[in-house]
């Protein structure tokens, strides 16, 4: 096997940009990497030394990299080496600095070729322009036709038309033009058509969708919540934006992927506690309102560990810490500050039983004996909370008098 290797600088978004192609001298092929312009490959690094690092190929393939003195030495695998013994790499990627490298040697199966099915891509720009004006003449449409319906005054709907059509028209070009500067600071191009036929198809979608809901609804008086539509918008928006994550960082949507994600953790969320709202009412058992809340906070955690996996480079480990850190912290806050106001309040009484047909109930209510003493100590703990809040907050005439 014949010792040649390429070397590739790789950016942020693990994409190359540049590539060193070097041969065997002498049955092994080797390179200096550095900022000095004596190294083979040189690298535009505050954090990499003059020389730092050198790459050895032998006549098997096996790649070796070893740190010249370097401060900050090379990082393989997640672990720092200093010293001047070569360290053996296996994946390929290695860091010097804040630099990522990757050794390519005639050892790597390559992929086969793609086949070219001939013709144009069905995705070109007059494909964009055309999504765009179906998507613009949709939303427009939807727009007037909510604006018209939710006016009573005839003589303000050409107002509310003007006003609704010109707030629509600055804050989605205000949304396209910061899509199109981030893309042309990624890419290099604004992309500014097709950032605007993703607004504009999200529009028409979600106007189309919510718009059929509230009709379906009337219709046949299926007295849906009100939470449907803004469900799916929300659940859409999230959709898109790790799809997008999932684009920088790899070069891929996985829209499906994030999808899968959702839905799984929103059906799991759904059914357990449901389940264990049934369960509650059915036995009786008062459990506290805090594990409903809980599992929210679990699923919400695994979710975002699997998006965070699949839409950024992060290792497993710190995606999952990141995923459960972050909407257990959320839940504390929430919790606190609920668990607060209802202290707070004389007039709150805590209900955690939920109303199932009788059918499912398997554990009766208390006694009339038992019930008598609960129900005399609801007004002494009224008036505690009651007395309470007189001492955190005092009325108005109370503190004129003092």
């Amino acid at each position: 096997m014949e010792a040649v290797m390429v070397v590739e600088v790789l950016s942020g978004h693990h994409r190359v940009r540049t590539r060193y192609h070097f041969g065997a001298v002498g049955g092994e092929a080797r390179c200096t990497v550095g900022r000095s312009v004596a190294c083979d490959v040189v690298l535009d690094d505050p954090f990499v030394a003059a020389v730092h690092a050198r790459i050895s190929v032998d006549a098997e393939g096996r790649v070796t990299v070893t740190d010249l003195e370097s401060i900050n030495g090379i990082e393989i695998a997640g672990r720092r080496r200093h010293g001047g013994e070569p360290a053996e790499l296996d994946g390929g990627v290695f860091r010097v600095g804040h630099t990522r490298l990757r050794v390519r040697t005639a050892r790597e199966v390559v992929a086969p070729e793609r086949a070219d099915r001939g013709g144009s891509a069905w995705w070109s720009r007059g494909t964009e322009l055309k999504a765009l004006a179906a998507g613009s003449v949709v939303s427009i449409a939807v727009t007037v036709f909510e604006v018209w319906t939710s006016t009573t005054q005839p003589r303000e709907l050409s107002t509310a038309l003007v006003t609704t059509l010109l707030a629509l028209l600055g804050l989605t070009g205000l949304w396209i033009a910061l899509w199109a500067l981030a893309s042309r600071v990624a890419f290099g191009e604004s992309r500014w058509v097709r950032h605007a036929v993703i607004v504009a198809a999200a529009y028409a979608v979600v106007s189309v969708v919510t718009g059929l809901v509230d009709v379906v609804n009337g219709a046949l008086g299926l007295h849906l919540s009100p939470v449907v539509g803004p469900l799916l918008v929300a659940i859409a928006v999230w959709i898109a934006l790790w799809a997008l994550a999932s684009r920088v960082a790899f070069g891929e949507s996985r829209w499906v992927r994030h999808a899968v994600i959702v839905a799984a953790a929103y059906a799991v969320v759904s059914v357990v506690t449901g389940l264990v709202d049934v369960v509650n009412g059915a036995l009786g058992l008062h459990l506290s309102p805090v594990v409903g809340p809980l599992l929210v906070a679990i699923a919400v955690s695994i979710a975002l560990s699997a998006h965070l996996v699949n839409a950024s480079p992060m290792r497993a480990r710190l995606a999952l810490g990141i995923g459960v850190t972050i909407p257990f912290v959320i839940l504390a806050v929430v919790l606190w500050t609920q668990a607060r106001s209802q202290n707070r309040s004389p007039s709150y009484v805590g209900d955690r039983d939920l109303v199932v047909p009788p059918a499912l109930v398997m554990r009766r209510g208390e006694t009339l004996e038992r019930f008598a003493p609960d129900l005399s100590d609801l007004r002494g703990k009224a008036d505690a909370n009651r007395a309470f809040v007189e001492r955190e907050d005092p009325s108005p005439e109370e503190d004129e008098s003092d």
